[in-house]
């Protein structure tokens, strides 16, 4: 009997899952511009473009750092939360040592657009 694809490589189908939700983040901006201009709605002040734009930019880079993350053979990514704000990284969870905690935060500084990271990931055992 042939063993399931995720019990072949469980990484590979992290990966692929984090993958689609980037692929569905980016779907949504790229329907809405396929409207044609009669059925497009009037345009938004500039002010709320900027925080739509905002929001999905935040969104796409906490997806590239969950998928940095999850590509780190040594980094277990489901148990690190990731949040965006303006740029800021902020990471979260609990993990079973210290220098799984300077990783994580290694990893998510690598990324291209991360303006800063927090992190706030407790080691199990450790945590007060």
């Amino acid at each position: 009997m042939r063993k399931s694809m995720m019990q072949r490589n469980p990484r590979a189908v992290r990966t692929a899952c984090a993958a689609a939700a980037v692929i569905a983040a980016c779907g949504a901006p790229l329907a809405s511009a396929q409207l044609s201009e009669a059925a497009a709605p009037p345009s938004p002040a500039p002010v709320e473009l900027g925080r739509v734009e905002s929001y999905l930019n935040d969104s796409m880079l906490t997806a590239k750092v969950k998928l940095a993350l999850l590509d780190a053979p040594d980094v277990s990514a489901l148990d690190i939360g990731v949040q965006t704000h303006k740029g800021v990284v902020q990471l979260s969870g609990f993990v079973n040592g210290q220098h799984l905690v300077q990783r994580a935060a290694e990893i998510a500084t690598r990324v291209p657009g991360v303006v800063a990271v927090r992190n706030a990931i407790l080691v199990k055992g450790q945590a007060s």
